[in-house]
């Protein structure tokens, strides 16, 4: 925001007027959001909304990566496929496709963006290209296998693209964008080299057809620069996304078995403009479930599995992309010898057995029953919270703030362990971040 040169107090308002005699019109918006009404010579400023008006609030940052080191295999996963590969080259994430045909390369996180409804998001970060193979694909941005939007070089050309029903549905070649065209005749006088680091800013809201916007950064003393805006407002019958909970993904695809097409980056962000109120306490879109994993008599000297968890892949008939957090922990423990309880996220996933959902409309949560409990593989599983009881104790550890999640996909398991003969329940509390 420039510095007003003149200002006024009026019912609450301050008004003003900015070096280029703009006025600004600063005002609380019914959001509770801090905003000034006015447009910017890019058309978009720095915490301008995507429905134009300026913010003045704090982003929630959902993804913070860069690549100087490996990222974390916990939270990112590689999902390349045939010679498709990806590594950590001079400080930047290396994306390549591999030679063979329908071989890719794909980075892609397992945290979402945690869209909430009006609220505006962001996903900035750099990227460059190598030498373009014609026929071969390139993506950067927020999707997954199903929908989403992102940066594409396709063939030898840059496009802003939407994805919906699993595949490209618009694509819009720089050449056609509505804005600067970074072609040296725009308003920023920048001509894209795309195999040179540039910083691309992609945001948006949803509501189900709320704008998508492409900026590029021009340099200091300009900044970013809108490229392309997709509006869909009054001009579909259905939602430009399947869904707005999206990852960051990178994507490098070989379909002509031509070259190795390669896409680096330096650094990723994916904020959500006046995001959560907090990290870890529910809020106005969570979805809370207590667990009862009933009573359990311990055998002495055996760690016993009191239950088993899934957070589902699918909900919806869509990739599952909704996080489950446990908040807190009630146990109670009558025997002996002291209990440990453990809390597990396995690297294997459980054979045999049946899964029920804990709400079967409203949770993508769903716990094993029958065999799968006796057939849980806690080799080398990673040990997410771990406490003890007294021989006749009982505890309700609040864990909220140590951030134990499970992504979709994933299992975690519950187990108690002691020296001597205990008769044990356990009641979880999770938050689910729809």
């Amino acid at each position: 925001m420039s510095r007003l040169r003149d200002r006024k107090e009026y019912d609450g308002q301050t008004l003003g007027t900015d070096a280029n005699d703009e006025t600004r019109f600063i005002r609380t918006n019914e959001h509770g959001d801090l905003t000034v009404s006015v447009n910017d010579n890019s058309r978009r400023g720095n915490l301008n909304s995507i429905f134009g008006a300026q913010l003045v609030a704090s982003r929630k940052l959902y993804t913070s990566l860069n690549f100087t080191t490996k990222a974390d295999t916990r939270t990112t996963t590689d999902k390349s496929t045939a010679s498709g590969s990806i590594g950590y080259v001079d400080s930047k994430l290396s994306v390549a496709s591999g030679t063979s045909t329908s071989s890719s390369g794909v980075f892609e996180t397992k945290r979402t963006l945690r869209y909430k409804a009006s609220k505006s998001f962001e996903c900035m970060f750099t990227a460059r290209f190598t030498a373009p193979e014609v026929g071969n694909t390139r993506n950067i941005g927020l999707f997954n296998e199903t929908t989403g939007f992102a940066v594409r070089m396709i063939d030898d050309e840059l496009n802003f693209s939407l994805k919906r029903d699993n595949s490209w549905v618009v694509n819009i070649p720089q050449s056609e964008w509505n804005g600067d065209k970074f072609d040296g005749t725009g308003y920023s006088k920048v001509d894209l080299i795309t195999s040179n680091l540039a910083i691309y800013r992609l945001s948006g809201g949803y509501l189900g057809v709320a704008p998508l916007t492409l900026e590029i950064y021009a340099g200091m003393g300009i900044g970013f620069v809108e490229a392309h805006t997709m509006d869909f407002s009054n001009s579909r019958t259905n939602t430009h996304f399947n869904s707005p909970y999206l990852p960051f993904r990178i994507e490098s695809v070989n379909t002509t078995g031509i070259g190795n097409n390669i896409i680096e980056s330096g650094s990723v962000a994916v904020s959500l403009f006046s995001g959560e109120d907090s990290s870890y306490e529910p809020d106005d879109s969570s979805r809370e479930f207590s667990i009862d994993t009933g009573l359990t008599t311990i055998i002495a000297d055996t760690e016993t599995v009191v239950g088993v968890f899934h957070n589902i892949d699918t909900y919806n008939s869509l990739p599952n992309e909704v996080v489950s957090r446990l908040i807190s922990i009630t146990a109670t423990s009558d025997g002996t010898k002291s209990v440990l309880l453990t809390v597990k996220k396995l690297k294997t996933p459980p054979t045999g057995g049946t899964w029920t959902l804990i709400d079967s409309e409203n949770s993508i949560l769903e716990e094993g029953v029958g065999a799968t409990i006796t057939q849980v593989q806690l080799d080398n599983a990673e040990i997410l919270f771990i406490d003890a009881l007294a021989k006749i104790d009982s505890l309700r550890e609040d864990i909220s703030n140590l951030g134990v999640e499970l992504y979709p996909d994933e299992y975690a398991v519950l187990t108690m362990e002691s020296t001597g003969a205990s008769d044990t329940r356990v009641v979880i509390r999770e938050s689910e971040r729809f």
